[in-house]
C-alpha cells in the first residue's frame, strides 16, 4: 500500500471495553474532511488514520478513495492494519506465522452528523493479523458513485470511516460437551431408516410375491431412482400426482432380502447394519452370489452408486469358481470394467494352464525318450553277440567238412 498526503484531516474516538468472553471489543472513527479533495488521488493510494489501541495492540485504518487495485477503480477500499502483532500475549500458533493476532473486524461509512451512508459490513469470521499479513479489509467496500450520491456528504463534504474490532486475547477453545452432543445427534440417514422401518406416512406398497411387502414413500423412491420416478410419478407435469392413489406395486424376479437391501440403500445411502457386500470365511461364496443379485437389482432400478459398489467388490473377489457366473452377469447389466477384468482373469488362467500343460508334456516326453533308448540298445548288443556266435559255429562246421574231404 502507498499512502498519500491528501487534503484531509483526522479526528478519532477510541472507546474500548473488555467483554465477558476472551475478547476485547472497541471501535474507532476516522474523519476525512473535504472529501471532494480526495477525488483523483489515484488507484492504490490511501489516506491513513492515526494509530489507535484496542485489545493491547495498535491499529490503523487505510481508506482508498480510488480503490486499491485497477479492478477496484469504481469502488472505495477500506482496510485495517495491525502495527504491533508481536505484542500478542497468547500468540496464535501456526506453521505460517507464529506471531499473529485473531480479530473480527467491520466497517461503516457515516456522514458528519453520524448518520450511516453505508451498511455496516463485518467479516464473516475472525482473521489472523501478523507481520506477514498485517492488513485485512474490503477491496470493493462501496461503489464510489453510490457514496458520492449521498446528500449529506454533498452538504458538508465530510466523511467518517468507522472501524469496529473484536480482538481475541486468547484462543477460543471449543466446548468439548458441545462437540460430544453434536457427534451424538442422529444423522439424516438414521431418521430416514426409522421412517422406512416404521412406515409412517407411507404412500406406496412394494410387494415381492410370496415373500414380503414393504411400505415406502414415493417421493424418496422417485428422488433416488429414475425407474421408480417413472413408475410412481408417471405424469411429471402434474403437480397433484402425489395425491393419486396407487395400488400395491408387484416386484418380480427378485429375492425379498435383496430388495430389502436395495430399499435400505435408497433411504440411507448405505447397507443395512451388520451387512457387508462380501464376507471372508465360510460364507464368502454365498455373499458373492448375494452381491451379484444386488448388482442386478441396482442396475434394474438405476441406483448407480450401489451398482458401482457391488462391481468394485466383485472385481476384488474374482475366482475361478465365480468368473463364469460373473461374466454372464456383466453381459446382462453393462459392467465394462468388471467384464474386462473377467476376460483378463480368464486369459491369464488360460496362459498359465497352457504353460503348465506344456511343461508337463515336455517332462513326460523326456522321461519316455530316455526309457525307449536304453532298452533297444541292450537288444542290439545281444543280437550282435548271438549273430557272431552263430557265424563262428558255421565257420567251424565248414572247416570240418573240408578236412574230411581232404
Amino acid at each position: 500500500m502507498a499512502s498519500s498526503a491528501a487534503a484531509a484531516s483526522a479526528r478519532s474516538l477510541t472507546p474500548s471495553a473488555p467483554s465477558k468472553s476472551s475478547t476485547v471489543t472497541g471501535w474507532h472513527e476516522f474523519t476525512i474532511e473535504r472529501y471532494s479533495a480526495t477525488k483523483g488521488l489515484g488507484v492504490g493510494l490511501y489516506l491513513p488514520s492515526g494509530p489507535f489501541s484496542i485489545g493491547g495492540h495498535r491499529w490503523q485504518i487505510c481508506f482508498f478513495p480510488d480503490g486499491e487495485n485497477d479492478l477496484d477503480a469504481d469502488f472505495v477500499s477500506i482496510y485495517v492494519d495491525i502495527l504491533n502483532p508481536s505484542n500478542n500475549p497468547n500468540p496464535r500458533g501456526g506453521a505460517e506465522d507464529e506471531q499473529s493476532v485473531l480479530a473480527l473486524y467491520g466497517f461503516q461509512l457515516l456522514d458528519g452528523q453520524g448518520r450511516p451512508i453505508s451498511k455496516h459490513r463485518i467479516a464473516c469470521s475472525p482473521s489472523a493479523f501478523s507481520r506477514a499479513h498485517p492488513s485485512r479489509g474490503f477491496s470493493q467496500f462501496m461503489r464510489r458513485s453510490d457514496l458520492e450520491a449521498s446528500p449529506s456528504l454533498r452538504f458538508d463534504d465530510l466523511l467518517v470511516v468507522k472501524c469496529s474490532l473484536s480482538v481475541y486475547r486468547s484462543q477460543p477453545q471449543p466446548d468439548p460437551q458441545h462437540n460430544y452432543r453434536l457427534r451424538e445427534m442422529p444423522a439424516l440417514s438414521k431418521h430416514l431408516s426409522r421412517l422406512l422401518h416404521s412406515g409412517d406416512a407411507a404412500d406406496v406398497t412394494l410387494t415381492v410375491p410370496g415373500a414380503k411387502s414393504f411400505k415406502a414413500h414415493r417421493c424418496v423412491l422417485a428422488a433416488r431412482s429414475p425407474v421408480f420416478k417413472a413408475q410412481l410419478l408417471p405424469n411429471n407435469n402434474n403437480n397433484n400426482n402425489s395425491h393419486v392413489e396407487l395400488g400395491p406395486i408387484i416386484v418380480e424376479d427378485v429375492e425379498a432380502d435383496t430388495f430389502e437391501s436395495l430399499l435400505y440403500f435408497i433411504y440411507t445411502d448405505s447397507l443395512p447394519p451388520g451387512e457387508s457386500l462380501i464376507v471372508e470365511g465360510s460364507g464368502k461364496e454365498e455373499s458373492i452370489l448375494k452381491t451379484q443379485r444386488l448388482l442386478a437389482v441396482a442396475d434394474r432400478y438405476r441406483v448407480d452408486k450401489l451398482k458401482l459398489m457391488c462391481e468394485d467388490k466383485l472385481c476384488e473377489n474374482l475366482t475361478l469358481a465365480t468368473v463364469g457366473d460373473t461374466l454372464n452377469l456383466v453381459e446382462r447389466h453393462n459392467c465394462p470394467r468388471l467384464k474386462a477384468l473377467c476376460f483378463e482373469y480368464m486369459t491369464k488362467f488360460a496362459t498359465h494352464a497352457r504353460q503348465s500343460n506344456h511343461s508337463e508334456l515336455k517332462r513326460r516326453s523326456s522321461s519316455s525318450s530316455q526309457h525307449h533308448v536304453k532298452t533297444p540298445a541292450k537288444r542290439s548288443r545281444g543280437n550282435r553277440t548271438e549273430a557272431s556266435s552263430s557265424n563262428n559255429a558255421g565257420s567251424l562246421r565248414r572247416s570240418a567238412r573240408l578236412r574230411k574231404q581232404n
